[in-house]
């Protein structure tokens, strides 16, 4: 029980310092390229792909919560839904962006390293292999998208909007 509220705390800081990287982030890309409005197909797609990541990692995790009172589910299967929820994104975003099969093959890898046993079968393995892969994919992913994108906008004066 230790292990989890230590875990917990844990994940709340790195939660809050994500918040306020977000913020930050937010921040510097108004002041260096402009405001950009999307449309309301564009955010209700955003609202969708975000509840099926939410969806993605959850109702493996609750799997796996269950199956840790009567024993451990040989598989760490929010590696694969995580994965699955990537490729879903790729194509959201747009196929030219190469780097996000690549970070979902990883994590394909991953998951069938643990069909083979190599990490350990247990709750607590699964949730700290899926979070750091999903962390690490999240920071990756940025960063590199920050490149082809500060690659291919240039500094805006104005606002960018659905009129425009």
């Amino acid at each position: 029980m230790a292990w989890l509220l230590g875990s917990l705390g844990v994940v709340i800081a790195c939660f809050a310092l994500a918040l306020v990287g977000f913020w930050r982030i937010t921040i510097w890309y108004r002041g260096h390229y402009g405001r950009v409005e999307q449309t309301p197909r564009q955010r209700r797609l955003g609202r969708i792909i975000g509840g099926t990541g939410a969806l993605a990692f959850l109702l493996p995790f609750e799997i796996d919560i269950v199956a840790a009172n009567g024993g451990s589910v040989p598989v760490n299967l929010m590696l694969f839904t995580l994965s699955l929820w990537i490729v879903g994104y790729w194509f959201y975003i747009g196929r030219p962006f190469w780097h996000y099969p690549l970070i979902a093959g990883a994590g394909i890898v991953l998951g069938f390293l643990s069909i083979a046993g190599i990490p350990p079968n247990t709750f607590a393995w699964h949730l700290r292999e899926a979070t750091l892969y999903f962390a690490l994919a999240t920071i990756v992913g940025g960063v590199i998208d920050h490149v082809i994108l500060t690659r291919s906008l240039s500094p805006s004066e104005g606002s960018i909007g659905v009129s425009s």
